[in-house]
């Protein structure tokens, strides 16, 4: 980020020619970003996609092994904190003066960087890279798996490159009928061969990279395609589900239903884990902020595709769960189960079914199809989004960002996926970054952009020191700057601004001259520079980005007031992640 955009944009020597400066064309594809151009179903699909990831595959094991009562409250429970959490970023990005109609770029670990400085900033980055990227390795694991399996499937055997040793070698998969537990053969000394990098993990790298060179927005014919394939791919798998559980139907074992998921047992440890990260999709949301048209409904776009991610995954856990035996007498988890692709996909019969055939081609492609279209498009859209907070932070020009972001992930994932080290650090990575990531720093943003940019409808507006608001906004969305800029409005026929004042604007906290100071720069001498740049500046706002409606995350109706809501949010989740954390270290260490 240049340093025009980090100091304030207005003071007493600046031109009407720099005020022009700060102003930003919408078409942003010359800087490697994407323009506003994703529409209300648009953003429907693609947050979807982002609530339905690979923890679904894991559910049914995981009713099996806690019981129902558990999983189905964490899910219920991170779906309300993560819709919460998302609009609460949304609306501390709108606070920033200026950015009324969301028309300045603001990514998560810039909007850290605003309201909590550079060191705040620095750890951001760091956090916000780690989340996506365990987001992302967990769905390099399971697409490449999948991938190999059809491509046995398709011409007999997959292939691999063994780098164990010099030279370099080509590996057959292990056959069906081998008896082997390993896929690509066994070590000397016992144990399986984790040095291949498989073809399957070639092909879902090769499809992918190409799409992390993309903008976001160019990503959404894809983004189309992995939603509706979700969608009915899961109905598929609720038919196959269906025949295992209607008594009497030759797939019907004894003991499917609702019997196989008692209320409550043991295995507690993973429930967190798997819960928090089922809706890691929080920290994306400002990078679709930024790219969604005007007047797109920012709480309706969150809240109800995220209410069908929830649906989709309650579906595919229960039915998973009642339709197959999954655990062992004393709850462990039986060959080939913690994957219910595995399952449904077991080409022998697995000890998880009393009744097996054979999984028909509908059912093979259908496997493929949902990991396919349900994983693989989220592959470059976590990419773009690290890629869009390095390179719109300064840290990285785009052709870098792209590297790091899109690049190296799949790089350092083949010499390690096929190593149990790397799903385990990918998970305590989700638990303990992840949570802290997505859940506790937007209410955190959110609380302080209440204090910074208080408005007239704050319920605690009394907590707002005075000295921290030279004006009171008329409104959450209405900065000073762009009530005066908005005279200037042609209309929707107009060329488009991006821009309208810069957020560091009315710094908070500072000695008393300089409070004096801001506060004579008021409305009344914004308005005179205003009129004498009118004729110089050669952009104007367009009126849609000042009609963008209001993101209100904490809503009258609620009755509660927002800094109580945001401390029950963040000592909630300190609680679980602490408790989830100990849980699952104990469990390691007893077993």
């Amino acid at each position: 980020m240049s340093s025009d955009v980090r100091r304030p944009l207005l003071s007493r020597s600046e031109s009407c020619h720099h005020l022009g400066a700060h102003l930003d064309h919408p078409s942003d594809h010359h800087h490697g970003f994407g323009a506003k151009s994703i529409s209300s179903w648009g953003s429907a699909a693609l947050i979807y996609n982002g609530a339905t990831g690979t923890a679904m595959v894991v559910l049914p094991l995981l009713y099996q092994q806690a019981g129902w009562v558990t999983p189905t409250m964490g899910l219920l429970t991170m779906y309300i904190l993560s819709s919460f959490a998302a609009s609460m970023l949304c609306e501390a990005i709108q606070r920033i003066p200026g950015n009324k109609g969301f028309s300045r770029r603001w990514e998560y670990c810039n909007v850290v960087n605003h309201y909590f400085g550079s060191a705040a900033y620095m750890a951001a980055q760091v956090g916000f890279n780690l989340t996506l990227q365990a987001a992302n390795i967990s769905a390099m694991i399971v697409t490449a798996q999948v991938m190999d399996g059809f491509v046995r499937d398709q011409v007999g055997a997959s292939y691999a490159i063994h780098y164990g040793a010099w030279p370099l070698s080509f590996v057959r998969s292990a056959s069906l009928d081998s008896g082997s537990a390993c896929a690509w053969g066994e070590l000397p000394g016992g144990g399986c061969d984790a040095n291949v990098i498989s073809l399957g993990f070639v092909l879902c790298m090769a499809i992918c990279i190409p799409f992390g060179w993309l903008n976001l927005e160019d990503n959404m014919g894809f983004q189309w395609l992995s939603c509706i394939g979700t969608i009915v791919f899961t109905f598929e798998f609720m038919y196959e589900f269906a025949k295992r559980l209607i008594p009497g139907a030759p797939l019907y074992c004894p003991g499917n239903g609702p019997s196989r998921t008692p209320p409550f047992l043991l295995q507690q440890h993973q429930v967190l884990g798997i819960c928090v990260f089922a809706y890691s999709y929080v920290c994306t949301v400002p990078s679709w902020l930024n790219e969604k048209r005007p007047g797109v409904n920012v709480n309706r776009s969150l809240w109800l595709p995220v209410a069908g991610a929830l649906v989709t995954s309650l579906v595919v856990g229960f039915l998973g769960a009642w339709s197959y035996q999954l655990v062992d007498v004393g709850g462990h988890a039986l060959s080939g189960a913690e994957d219910i692709l595995k399952v449904l996909d077991a080409k022998a019969a697995p000890a998880t079914s009393c009744h097996w055939v054979a999984p028909q081609p509908l059912l093979q492609y259908s496997i493929v199809g949902w990991s396919f279209l349900g994983f693989v498009p989220q592959i470059p859209v976590q990419g773009i989004n690290v890629r869009y907070n390095l390179q719109s932070g300064g840290i990285c020009g785009p052709e870098t960002a792209f590297f790091w972001g899109v690049v190296a992930p799949w790089i350092g994932t083949a010499f390690l996926y096929q190593r149990e080290v790397l799903s385990v650090l990918a998970n305590w990575t989700s638990i303990l970054v992840g949570t802290f990531i997505n859940f506790i720093v937007p209410p955190l943003l959110y609380r302080a952009a209440c204090r910074r940019y208080p408005t007239l409808d704050d319920e605690d507006d009394e907590e707002a020191p005075a000295e921290d608001a030279p004006w009171k906004l008329p409104s959450v969305r209405t900065g000073p700057l762009e009530t005066v800029v908005s005279g200037v409005v042609l209309g929707e026929s107009a060329p488009e601004l991006t821009n309208v004042a810069d957020p560091e604007e009315v710094p908070p906290r500072r000695d008393q001259r300089a409070r004096r100071r801001d506060a004579s720069w008021g409305e009344e001498s914004i308005e005179k520079v205003c009129g004498i740049c009118k004729r110089s500046v050669s952009f104007v706002i367009r009126a849609s980005h000042l009609d963008e409606p209001a993101v209100d995350a904490v809503p009258k109706w609620l009755r509660v007031k927002p800094r109580h809501l945001v401390t029950g949010m963040v000592v909630l989740l300190a609680i679980l992640t602490s408790s989830g954390a100990v849980s699952s270290l104990v469990y390691r260490v007893q077993n």
